[in-house]
């Protein structure tokens, strides 16, 4: 057991010399993983999370491990937190909750590398998992050996062997009465489903891991593929993705694509499978304009040659009236503005962020976001126009629109930020100025 941990460490790059951190829970896992780390000599800090889920059994857990540390000189940082209120507030599953949880806390953990204790078994069972929850080839490659920080050196080790290490060595361990419970999907496949396949082939288990290693072989080859294809371009607005590069690839490396934009701008990697393709259907229209929703408040809009994966915001409307103070600032949706009465002749250059009114025209204006059945009289123009129209001239982008602030007054603009003022807020002679900076706060 020991000589296969360290030589994974040792094919991982981790230097033995080094501190490791350790992600133990009290099982026979982790337990067993501390002790081999422990026996080899490799310095290590233990860190324990306890959920809060199981009362006083996860509060006796998290003193049994403080207890073991104490025995080994090890030193054991813990941390409580309560997984139920946290899934309740978030509107997430306890196990969601729970393992997000629990990777914030190992996160800000100072060790170059945190070492849990997944094996061969959890391999399996993450692969069926994501095999019934139809996943491409990412899903099928299981656990993965290193991620960031996380290592897993135990992945070539059966539950078998570790339980054998256990009882050979007078391992102490803790259960958790919750692994029992078959209502959750990986106790499942852990207690019904493993057993069976190994009735039908007792090394099931190992050459599900062997298969996944496989896989992530050749994952990474076609990860590479698709970077090299560089047409990605993160940006303050989202990620833009250069169509003509895009559709130039084969569909296995358009997916990948759209997998490395969506990760690289907003760290997520198990985007849906039914996403990816409605995003190849989106730009296999052509059209100009059109938007999907995706997973976690995402959209994709494809627009002027590029395909834009961005966050949607919550569409709020303010028709609150904003008093003009003739010299003063307020706040409005992420954007800090600054009036002012203005006093002696105006610039002949406008500064960038900066904006002149008729102040008698503008009086009694609200600032909000657009709403249906917005016009506006363009400058130089006399007649009026749906704004909806005048963005479009303006060559704005749809995805842009619903988050643009108007001055308005009922339905009639007159001031788009960012994008142009109205022939009706125009400086008649001899009006008063009122002059609007603005930028982003």
């Amino acid at each position: 057991m020991e000589t296969t941990i360290k030589q994974k460490l040792i094919d991982l790059g981790i230097a033995l010399s080094h501190e490791l951190g350790v992600a133990v829970s009290g099982g026979v896992d982790s337990m067993v993983l501390l002790r081999c780390l422990y026996n080899m000599k490799i310095p290590v800090t233990v860190y324990h999370m306890e959920h809060g889920i199981r009362g006083a059994e996860s509060i006796n857990d998290m003193a049994f491990v403080r207890a073991q540390c104490e025995k080994l000189n090890v030193e054991c940082v813990t941390k409580s937190v309560d997984v139920p209120k946290l899934a309740k507030e978030k509107g997430v599953s306890i196990e969601t909750a729970a393992r997000s949880a629990r990777y914030e806390f190992l996160d800000e953990a100072q060790e170059a590398h945190i070492a849990t204790a997944h094996h061969m078994d959890d391999m399996a069972e993450t692969v069926i998992m994501n095999l019934t929850r139809g996943s491409g080839m990412s899903g099928l490659c299981g656990i993965p050996e290193r991620r960031g920080k996380y290592i897993r050196p135990m992945l070539g080790v059966s539950r078998d062997e570790i339980e054998r290490y256990a009882r050979d060595n007078d391992i102490e361990y803790v259960t958790d009465s919750t692994n029992d419970d078959t209502v959750h999907t990986r106790n499942y496949i852990r207690k019904e489903i493993i057993p069976r396949l190994r009735q039908i082939n007792d090394g099931a288990v190992a050459n599900m891991a062997r298969s996944a290693g496989l896989l992530r072989e050749d994952e990474a080859v076609l990860d590479d593929m698709a970077k090299e294809v560089d047409c990605i371009e993160v940006c303050d607005n989202g990620v833009h993705i250069d169509i003509a590069l895009f559709n130039a690839q084969a569909a296995a490396i358009q997916k990948r694509i759209l997998r490395l934009a969506i990760g690289c701008k907003y760290d997520m990697v198990d985007v849906e499978n039914v996403h990816i393709d409605n995003v190849l259907r989106l730009v296999q229209t052509g059209k100009s304009g059109k938007s999907i929703d995706l997973k976690y408040g995402l959209f994709a809009t494809f627009v002027y040659g590029k395909l834009i994966i961005g966050k949607q915001n919550n569409k709020m409307y303010n028709y609150s009236l904003v008093s003009l103070p003739e010299n003063g600032g307020w706040r409005l949706a992420g954007v800090e503005f600054e009036g002012a009465i203005v006093k002696g002749p105006m610039p002949s250059d406008f500064e960038k962020g900066t904006e002149y009114f008729d102040f008698g025209a503008i009086e009694h204006c609200a600032m909000r976001r657009r709403a249906q059945g917005d016009y506006i009289v363009p400058l130089g123009m006399s007649g009026k126009k749906r704004l909806s129209d005048y963005l479009s001239d303006r060559k704005v982008p749809r995805y842009k629109r619903d988050d643009l602030i108007v001055m308005a007054r009922g339905s009639e603009v007159f001031w788009v930020v960012g994008v142009g003022v109205s022939e009706s807020s125009k400086i008649d002679e001899g009006s008063m100025v009122y002059k609007i900076k603005y930028w982003e706060s």
